[in-house]
């Protein structure tokens, strides 16, 4: 069953980042709901079964992170990850990079990103958006491999 999730998450990812955040987003907005009925009517070993549960799809987790750890990225998209970062999650702002002060990148966008001799750091995001890719916001330079638009989008020099 993991190996069928990992598909269906691969399959899900590359209809395009957006597509795949939609389709996520509908399926977190039950999370809380079933979360309330599972905190207010179940022991504490079953709070934790069931928490094993929705992070590992009622299969046995080291097969599911194994699953995942098979998964291979896309590849490239040209489009901007624009993926939803949870409150609390690790974001990059490079202040080489980018074009407005409130712009940062996930952290995988930004390990896959050059930014060596730039001035960048690390923060606790409260929410927002990945902006990797979006060239009003984030430079091409500074872009993963995965999300940096392909040249013939780059703006010319005259």
């Amino acid at each position: 069953a993991a190996l069928v999730r990992a598909a269906e998450i691969e399959m899900h990812y590359a209809s395009g980042p957006r597509a795949a955040a939609l389709r996520l987003r509908k399926q977190i907005e039950k999370v809380p709901f079933l979360l309330a009925f599972v905190f207010e009517h179940c022991t504490l070993p079953e709070m934790f079964h069931w928490c094993e549960w929705l992070l590992f799809f009622g299969s046995d987790p080291d097969a599911v992170l194994e699953s995942l750890r098979l998964v291979k990225p896309a590849g490239h998209t040209g489009e901007p990850c624009a993926r939803i970062l949870k409150p609390g999650e690790t974001i990059y702002h490079c202040r080489t990079c980018q074009a407005d002060p409130t712009a940062a990148v996930c952290a995988p966008c930004f390990l896959a990103g050059e930014h060596a001799g730039h001035e960048y750091f690390m923060v606790r995001t409260g929410g927002g958006c990945c902006n990797c890719g979006d060239l009003r916001l984030w430079a091409a330079s500074g872009s993963c491999a995965c999300h940096c638009p392909p040249a013939a989008a780059l703006p010319q020099p005259r």
